[in-house]
């Protein structure tokens, strides 16, 4: 092979790399593109200090910045009407900190479910082999749709987490967003609470008013009865 001929095959390699990683970018910018504002419009309040840093499969609790600093807060998640549009799954872009929860499609119910495991404290994630599922790396604990963690763990081992995740406030605004309030919690036997899960539906769209008839001198005025 001449030496054009290898500039050339690697041209076409270095475009056909280029192309791949494009599509496979506007495929997951289009699975995301439902959470719309995200950690930018949080509303959070310090607490004391403390815990270890927060990364996933490592140990930390809800809401802990990665220098160890607890935060709860008010996290806009994305427009309702979006949501409507989702499959039933789990979705974790606010499972790592300082969010540190799972936003979850299930049966027409949209709800917030804390992403730190509930044995020993490190943060989950969605189950790649099942996005209806969460998964903690720490000790493969596997975690269902509600919440409950599952009897045995992907390799055939009882689950060492036996609790199930409690969940976050979660309510609609006034704009149609979601938002989630991480200072207020729900345990499971809670689950149908008011405030523990919003309705998954589009938002009404705006009626268009209703045409009145034209009145005054330009109007045409009915033929008088014979």
């Amino acid at each position: 092979m001449s030496h054009a001929d290898e500039e050339l095959e690697v041209e076409i390699l270095t475009r056909r790399n280029f192309l791949n990683q494009t599509v496979v970018a506007s495929c997951a910018c289009a699975a995301a593109c439902v959470f719309a504002a995200g950690e930018a419009d949080a509303q959070t309040t310090p607490k004391k200090p403390g815990g270890a840093p927060n990364r996933p499969g490592g140990p930390g609790g809800p809401g802990k910045n990665p220098d160890g600093t607890p935060v709860v807060g008010t996290y806009t998640v994305g427009a309702l009407a979006s949501f409507a549009r989702q499959p039933d799954g789990i979705y974790d872009k606010f499972a790592k900190a300082p969010t540190a929860f799972l936003v979850v499609l299930n049966e027409g119910k949209i709800y917030a479910l804390s992403s730190v495991c509930t044995h020993k404290k490190r943060l989950i994630h969605t189950y790649e082999k099942d996005k209806k599922q969460a998964f903690c790396p720490g000790h493969s604990s596997v975690f269902d749709l509600d919440g409950t963690p599952t009897p045995v763990t992907p390799d055939g081992d009882k689950s060492p987490a036996r609790e199930p995740l409690p969940r976050h406030a979660i309510a609609v605004n006034a704009k149609g967003m979601v938002v989630v309030d991480t200072s207020k919690t729900f345990t499971f036997e809670q689950r149908n609470d008011e405030g523990a899960f919003v309705e998954k539906k589009a938002a009404a769209p705006a009626k268009e008013p209703t045409e009145k008839p034209k009145t005054g001198t330009g109007a045409k005025k009915p033929a008088p009865a014979k």
